[in-house]
């Protein structure tokens, strides 16, 4: 049996269960309950196999809460178990710009990207899995298989040995896994219970102890977490995990010099791992040092260049200090390694405004509406651009198409529409708009 046979059928056996999975994933406040109501549906088609009903509800929910994260990873879910895996992997880049937390669809995303032996790809997302919890063996095991795939034996290996280091009985993996159910359900207590129950028998595991140190983070309880990632460099001086959590809680609780000085030490224990260069980013915007940000995104780049949100981010520091010409080049380069990406297209759209190019900025507005027909600061971006040119009686119908794909933010357009009707000499028309945005604001508290 081939590394790619070993991977597809790892990849099958997640994605019959994927939608199972997603639904216990805590859900993001809605606009209104009927976007629960619709995804509540979706996933109950999804278990019956009725996937053209499944995304025919997601799709819905989607509708009714352009900003629903859950409602995308579910339907790239549905998409992914029906091996439509280019529209999975839209819906899944879409879920995470919306909430970077849904640590399993970037492992959903990793599936597909293997099933297009996109296999850079797929180890990007499966580092980011591996960070956010090393002792998920799958995670460990699918990226050892993408490295094979890409000839990196030395990094395969790694993987391996982490795979091997059961520090810990067969039985109290099976309360680990218990207890990282529990925290991503939000039970953090009885999770923490748990973990505690597993320290108590096996006190030198580190996986026992990084994951209470990560629900402690969770809590937003710094100190314990910081105790616990104390507990595992005592172990182990070198736990990129213990130095990674331990600079995380740093910061969190604004220690920024010891957040510093460990981001510091993970760079030195581990050059080839981007994790202590973004950390130490967090660090220098926090203190406004965006060229040393910028250099650290640089760095992170070096290392992983297939990386599109470290252009984007990169993108947004250059735009920030108005190098407009490099966050061009950035949002282009994000977009060169994930061509359906919403934001940085947004953003590319909005510096070439600031440049008063706004042929190229409805060029880029057009090609969001190709990707996503529902995109409505699409078609608000192409009113404002047509505004600029003067061409009133298209700003018109994309501001009216704006409207109509999000009703309830409708005042953000109605202002902007009835400017346009003004223009046309069309006093009523503006009239009525400015009358229904007042009304709109005094029922909703919006504007």
């Amino acid at each position: 049996m081939t590394a790619l046979d070993k991977i597809q059928r790892v990849t099958f056996l997640l994605t019959a269960c994927s939608v199972f999975l997603l639904s216990a994933l805590p859900g993001l406040p809605c606009k209104a309950s009927a976007a629960t109501e619709a995804r509540d549906f979706g996933l109950a088609s999804a278990r019956a196999l009725d996937y053209d009903k499944a995304i025919e509800y997601f799709s819905k929910a989607i509708r009714i809460d352009r900003k629903y994260a859950e409602a995308y990873v579910d339907r790239g879910a549905t998409y992914m178990q029906a091996q439509k895996f280019e529209r999975a992997i839209e819906d899944f880049t879409r879920g995470l710009a919306l909430n970077a937390s849904l640590d399993r669809a970037y492992e959903y995303r990793a599936n597909c990207y293997f099933q297009l032996q996109q296999f850079q790809k797929a180890a990007t997302d499966l580092r980011k899995v591996v960070r956010n919890d090393p002792s998920d063996p799958r995670a460990h095991r699918n990226l050892e298989l993408a490295y094979e795939k890409l000839g990196l034996t030395k990094l395969a290996q790694h993987e391996h040995d982490e795979l091997q280091k059961m520090d810990i009985t067969p039985a109290d993996m099976k309360q680990l896994g218990l207890a990282r159910r529990m925290k991503k359900s939000g039970s953090f207590t009885p999770a923490i219970k748990t973990l505690t129950g597993i320290i108590e028998r096996n006190p030198r595991s580190e996986r026992a102890l990084f994951y209470r140190a990560a629900t402690y983070c969770a809590q937003q309880n710094w100190s314990d977490a910081i105790d616990d990632c104390d507990a595992m460099l005592k172990i182990n001086p070198k736990s990129e995990n213990a130095l990674r959590l331990r600079a995380s809680a740093y910061y969190e609780s604004e220690k920024f010099d010891k957040a510093l000085i460990d981001a510091n030490k993970l760079i030195a224990i581990a050059p080839s791992n981007v994790d202590g260069y973004e950390i130490r980013v967090k660090i220098d915007q926090t203190k406004g040092h965006f060229d040393e940000a910028i250099a650290d995104y640089s760095a992170a780049i070096r290392l992983d260049g297939s990386d599109d949100q470290l252009y984007f981010k990169r993108g947004e520091l250059f735009e920030r200090k108005n190098k407009l010409t490099e966050a061009l080049s950035d949002y282009a380069k994000s977009l060169e390694h994930n061509p359906r990406a919403d934001a940085p297209r947004l953003r590319r759209a909005a510096v070439f405004m600031k440049l008063k190019q706004f042929d190229n900025a409805l060029k880029e507005y057009d090609k969001l509406i190709a990707v996503n027909p529902q995109d409505e600061e699409a078609y608000k971006g192409k009113g404002d651009a047509y505004c600029r040119t003067n061409n009133y009686d298209k700003a018109v119908q994309s501001y009216s198409q704006a409207i109509k794909l999000d009703p309830s933010n409708a005042w953000r357009n109605l202002d902007a529409r009835a400017a346009a009707y003004d223009k046309l000499g069309k006093k009523d028309l503006a009239a009525a708009d400015r009358k229904q945005s007042a009304a709109f604001a005094m029922n909703t508290g919006k504007h």
